[in-house]
């Protein structure tokens, strides 16, 4: 860079440099800027607050932002706080009807088609009786959204409203189970010698049904004879829920024994591990009628429109058709939906229960006890139905399966896989079983 001095004797040497003037008017407009800048901070701290022309945060380098999953329209729903309802609450009265109890609330009969409909895979509604409390769910407009329903200590259902119609839910609370010990010596029939321990009628038929494969009582059975068995009820924190559990038997016949034992599985075993649980059948009819609509749990019905659970199969057979009992067990219900027709549920011994649905005639009772491949039923077009057919359900543990795969007893035994977790049972109940001593009248509720 070239530099030079002026040659006037009268002034200061002054350096002059090329571009000096566009220099100094720079840094004289950014003094001013600054200074600006402060006199304005200046008046905001002095005066009442205004609203700057910028935010601090927008001086900030935002940080990079992860990649984040892909939500449905349903997820970020329900993410959503819920809006705020009121609720209603009903408790059923003898000679209710549904009808009246909508009407009251001033809810729409569609709605209650719409619920029944909804039901029809799952026929909770029919089993409501007096004492049964309703709640019943209003949005912020006054309109009806859910329908609740206490089915149990243990077990609420919900149907609640959705942009596809009214939609199930169920919640059960955790329970636990208390273990106790009954005796009894047998004074006259076994039935009476286990009502003697406090048992039900029910237990009592599934105990004598179990060990009836294997001994004749009428002829072999004698006073003097001894029945055991480890019982578990259900608590609900300290309240017994009423359920109960048999774990294990065993009946002392003139020095013989006979056990049964509940496995993991919920069928029963010998001491050998042979199954006790009685085979159950495949399908309902003597015939094996074509699958019209399969197990389904996310099935577009036909009639609908929507899509629902299909909880059973369905079996295209010409009204009349005999229907079978497909395990031993008893009827535990005899009933008339408005979808699903006239209808039978069947719990089985073991694990397992059984519905029949759309039926044209009904030709057992509730509490009578059946036998596998009896005739039970005829098979129709009652309910709402897209023809005549029959609908087939098989439960194990209180949920619904396919019945055409799923793992049913065949008389078998447990798994080799399994066995040694079976005999660790087996060697724990067995002493618990054995008396130390016996009495002529030994009835006792031992902890275990």
């Amino acid at each position: 860079m070239n530099t030079r001095v002026s040659q006037n004797p009268g002034r200061a040497a002054v350096l002059r440099f090329p571009g000096w003037r566009p220099l100094l008017l720079g840094l004289g407009l950014a003094l001013a800027a600054v200074t600006g800048y402060q006199q304005t901070l200046t008046a905001v701290t002095a005066t009442e607050p205004v609203a700057l022309p910028f935010s601090p945060s927008m001086l900030e380098v935002p940080a990079p932002i992860p990649d984040l999953p892909t939500l449905s329209p349903d997820s970020i729903r329900e993410l959503l706080p819920p809006p705020r309802t009121r609720s209603e609450h009903y408790v059923i009265q003898p000679g209710d009807t549904l009808e009246q109890i909508f009407r009251h609330y001033g809810i729409a009969m569609n709605d209650l088609h719409d619920i029944l409909q909804t039901d029809e895979q799952y026929l909770v509604m029919d089993i409501i009786r007096p004492d049964t409390e309703l709640t019943f769910e209003f949005n912020e407009q006054d309109e009806f959204q859910a329908l609740s329903m206490q089915t149990s200590m243990v077990r609420t259902v919900t149907y609640r409203r959705t942009d596809k119609g009214f939609r199930f839910y169920e919640i059960v609370r955790p329970t636990q189970w208390q273990q106790y010990i009954v005796r009894a010596d047998v004074s006259s029939s076994l039935y009476n010698t286990i009502l003697q321990t406090g048992l039900s009628e029910r237990e009592a038929m599934e105990i004598t049904h179990l060990l009836g494969s294997k001994i004749n009582f009428q002829r072999e059975l004698r006073p003097g004879d001894t029945f055991d068995a480890i019982v578990s009820d259900e608590y609900l924190q300290e309240r017994p829920t009423g359920e109960r559990r048999l774990d294990a038997i065993k009946l002392n016949v003139r020095g013989r024994d006979y056990v049964a034992i509940r496995f993991a599985d919920g069928n029963y075993y010998d001491e050998q591990a042979n199954s006790l649980t009685p085979a159950l059948l495949r399908y309902p009819t003597r015939y094996h009628y074509r699958v019209t609509s399969p197990f389904n749990p996310n099935r577009h019905h036909p009639v609908t429109h929507r899509y629902a659970p299909h909880n059973g199969v369905d079996l295209g057979t010409p009204s009349g058709t005999p229907v079978l009992a497909t395990g031993d067990g008893i009827v535990t219900r005899v009933a008339n939906h408005p979808y699903a027709g006239r209808y039978l549920v069947i719990d089985n011994d073991g694990p397992y229960s059984t519905r029949f649905l759309h039926l044209s005639k009904i030709l057992v009772r509730k509490g009578q006890r059946v036998k596998r491949g009896q005739k039970i039923a005829l098979s129709g077009n009652t309910g709402r139905t897209t023809g005549a057919h029959l609908h087939y359900e098989l439960h194990i543990n209180n949920r619904p399966v396919n019945p055409m795969t799923a793992d049913i007893p065949t008389m078998t035994s447990v798994p080799d896989k399994q066995k040694a977790d079976y005999q660790q049972l087996v060697d724990n109940y067995l002493p618990m079983l054995t008396r130390k001593q016996i009495s002529l009248t030994d009835v006792s509720r031992n902890q275990g």
